[in-house]
């Protein structure tokens, strides 16, 4: 219940949809109010057009993935590897109906292998049932290795952290590399840490690009691409934002749940 509600919140407060709200507002208000109904219109097609420009796009993400990527010549004082779902098809008709991993979380995977087998660690996968279970059909048939760990319960960032260190405390692991999207990486890390465990980052499918790299004036040209990369910083702004008060309410919900 608690996840389905995120997901409508995620969706509701983020662009296209919040901007969509406002500008359906304005027009309704045009009638009554003409000067601020048009006015919240032009706000929200505004903002819609700079939010969609890859030159902003690039400077919010600058704000979220600011963790590094990983000296991967300099072996990491971890005991494992927690890779973390980054969505899944639940019946991908190519594979035959089959849990498939998406794009991103197919990226996520193929990292914690390199690392793997960079550094000869175990492997933990964490997400929901499709994520967990189609990332290790992948892991064994297309990488010929297996999952030491696979948690297919965790429906957000913060059941990623609480389920795995509960599977890793049971082996003695205590330190861990944490494989997810850069822009996600400093919310995960600080969910994993916030269970005790000693996490390192280990980002991949970075994003961001330098503002000299963009070509102009292509840079000022709303793209949907441009847009998607906002949507994706402004999730982890809010979300690193709303990550301690929304830990509360999933201890509530545990312990409603234990009393019942």
């Amino acid at each position: 219940m608690l996840y389905h509600v995120k997901l409508f919140l995620h969706i509701l407060v983020l662009p296209p949809c919040n901007l969509l709200l406002v500008a359906l507002l304005g027009f309704y208000l045009s009638r009554r109010r003409p000067r601020l109904g048009q006015s919240l219109a032009f706000v929200a097609v505004l903002a819609l057009g700079v939010l969609s420009m890859p030159v902003v796009s690039s400077r919010l993400l600058r704000r979220v993935e600011t963790v590094p990527a990983l000296d991967v010549h300099a072996p990491p004082a971890a005991q494992a590897i927690v890779v973390l779902g980054g969505g899944a098809v639940r019946a991908a008709p190519e594979y035959g109906g089959v849990e498939a991993p998406t794009a991103d979380t197919l990226a996520r995977l193929s990292y914690g292998v390199f690392l793997s087998r960079q550094w000869h660690l175990p492997l933990l996968l964490s997400g929901s049932p499709a994520e967990a279970h189609g990332m290790a059909q992948v892991l064994t048939r297309d990488f010929s290795l297996d999952a030491r760990w696979v948690d297919d319960s965790a429906s957000d960032t913060y059941t990623n952290a609480q389920h795995a260190a509960v599977l890793l405390r049971r082996d003695g692991v205590q330190r861990v590399l944490v494989v997810t999207d850069a822009a996600h990486t400093p919310r995960a890390l600080a969910e994993f840490r916030a269970t005790g465990l000693t996490a390192v980052g280990a980002p991949t499918g970075f994003r961001t690009r330098d503002d000299g790299l963009i070509d102009m004036p292509a840079g000022l040209l709303p793209s949907s691409e441009g847009l998607v990369w906002s949507t994706i910083a402004l999730r982890e702004m809010i979300g690193q934002w709303v990550r301690e008060p929304m830990a509360r309410v999933h201890a509530l919900v545990d312990a409603h749940s234990a009393g019942s």
